[in-house]
């Protein structure tokens, strides 16, 4: 029977595959009638698993709290898997507490000042943006003439500089269109328009308040906020910041979309030039040691990690005036550039699984990040349904199969190393000493078993990131879905009903041999395999 790190090891290879030998190695080495009953067994556990996902949806139980420890678990596990290629062409400039204190500002700053900042942002004919969204809406109006200063920087930077502006806007309560102040809605609707409007609003997680999905297109439906296009167009309906800087900057077809999109996030990157608020910022760790589950690193004596770095490079607006033309073209030539706010009180943050709380614009270019990684096979916010689709199905008969299978292969190497060292020397004198100290015994028997414990979750971590990473390889599935699958398939082992189920169905198998009839023989051969 083959070890945990060789299963590991041919999964990431080449999954299938892997698989597929690892079942043939294991049917070499089992009868038959035992092969027949893991696979019935298998059929039978897929379809309590999904049973179950079924019925924690209409109980909301997709919003356990273990299914969303687990999926915090393995997040910065497969976000070393995330390739890294398009992040390098999005920065993000923030408005933070550095650049207010170092101009002598108050939030929020008059839009006079908006417009001279996002002009000098823009101005270098060498170091022109491939677009620019403005994370920060203008919904209340004020009483401030510097409006049209920056209406007209606007205009300048997207029709005379050949910069695409997009403007994020809130949806208006009256129509349900996108709203923003009245002169940069006559800016956008102009016969020339000077921007777009896109949306930007995203839900936290009911239970752990962590960003895991992103919508792209939406509108109301019998007074619910549904994702998708509606079927009339004139039914109030819009498009979110990362969906339309895809289709009209990256010109990637994306097709049409009935899922949000199940945010896939990358690893912390130290920033080339960091500001105040990144200075002391930590880079992702090592993958050897974010396998390690959380609780045993805290015994370990990890620090916790306060301030995780953001995925993309990032300046503060501080810096933008700072810095000579040739270095701050580095940031935006031929760059998608986010500009938001990182203000204390400004209540614009999110919470991402890898980096923790986040400013809200990292969320918007995290978005767009996957949809450019990723095409028209980016990652859908999919839930579980009975019967399940094709797909969906699949893929919980390839979890399933992959965990039970990692289940076998350490009972056998648990059995395979107990009858190793049974015989070892000195095992005889500490089996006596146990018999004459029974709290001896007890001990090693509770270590034994933590230790196997441990052990066992700690594999499962790696089954499910290694799943998670390949699913999303071959399936357009988020995280969400496979942690609760493998969640629910963990349950039932928890109620051992796969012995259960194994016990029982090869009892059924052994009673019907070719005669028909069963024998003391085959009994007792299934008795022993159970």
């Amino acid at each position: 029977m083959v070890g945990p790190g060789t299963l590991l090891h041919r999964l990431f290879r080449s999954p299938l595959h892997s698989l597929g030998r690892l079942f043939r190695h294991w049917i070499h080495e089992n009868d038959a009638q035992s092969a027949g009953s893991w696979v019935l067994s298998l059929l039978t556990l897929c379809l309590i698993s999904l049973l179950m996902l079924w019925l924690g949806d209409k109980l909301n139980g997709q919003g356990m709290a273990v299914t969303r420890y687990l999926a915090r678990m393995q997040a910065p596990l497969a976000a070393q898997a995330y390739p890294d290629d398009w992040g390098k062409q999005i920065s993000v400039i923030t408005y933070d507490n550095e650049f207010l204190r170092h101009n002598d500002y108050a939030w929020p700053i008059p839009y006079q000042d908006h417009a001279d900042w996002l002009d000098r942002l823009t101005a270098d004919p060498t170091g022109r943006p491939k677009a620019l969204f403005l994370d920060i809406t203008f919904g209340q109006a004020r009483d401030d003439d510097g409006i049209q200063d920056l209406a007209q920087v606007l205009c300048d930077i997207q029709n005379t500089r050949g910069i695409p502006v997009f403007l994020a806007a809130l949806a208006d309560p009256a129509t349900g269109w996108l709203s923003t102040h009245p002169a940069l809605m006559q800016a956008q609707q102009a016969a020339q328009p000077c921007l777009t409007l896109v949306g930007v609003t995203h839900h936290p997680d009911p239970i752990d308040g962590v960003t895991w999905s992103y919508p792209l297109t939406v509108h109301a439906e019998q007074g619910q906020i549904v994702n998708g296009r509606p079927a009339s167009p004139e039914t109030p309906h819009f498009q979110s910041a990362a969906l339309t800087l895809a289709e009209q900057v990256g010109r990637i077809p994306l097709g049409e979309e009935t899922h949000a999109l199940a945010l896939v996030w990358g690893k912390s990157h130290m920033p080339s030039r960091p500001s105040a608020y990144w200075q002391h910022c930590s880079p992702a760790k090592h993958w050897p040691w974010l396998a390690i589950p959380n609780f045993i690193r805290d015994i370990l004596g990890d620090t916790p990690v306060l301030l995780s770095c953001p995925t993309h490079d990032t300046l503060s607006m501080k810096q933008v005036g700072e810095l000579e033309d040739e270095a701050l073209r580095t940031y935006t030539k031929d760059k998608y550039v986010f500009v938001g706010a990182m203000i204390d009180g400004y209540n614009d943050f999110a919470q991402s699984p890898v980096q923790g709380r986040i400013p809200g614009v990292f969320v918007h270019a995290m978005a767009l990040d996957n949809l450019l990684t990723y095409g028209k096979r980016y990652k859908q916010d999919a839930g579980w349904a009975f019967p399940p689709s094709w797909g969906l199905a699949l893929i919980c008969c390839i979890t399933v199969f992959s965990v039970l299978l990692a289940r076998t292969c350490l009972r056998s190497a648990g059995k395979r190393l107990a009858e190793r060292y049974r015989t070892a020397p000195g095992l005889d004198r500490l089996a006596a000493r146990g018999t004459a100290h029974p709290w001896l015994a007890s001990t090693l028997r509770l270590t034994g078993r933590a230790a196997g414990w441990a052990l066992r979750v700690w594999v499962q971590l790696i089954i499910a990131t290694a799943m998670i990473i390949l699913l999303q390889h071959y399936f357009r599935i988020g995280s969400l879905p496979v942690i609760e699958l493998i969640g629910m398939t963990l349950l039932a082992e928890g109620f051992n009903y796969l012995d259960k189920l194994r016990r029982y169905l090869g009892t059924r198998i052994s009673q019907q041999p070719a005669g028909g009839r069963s024998t003391p023989a085959t009994s007792t051969i299934q008795k022993e395999t159970s």
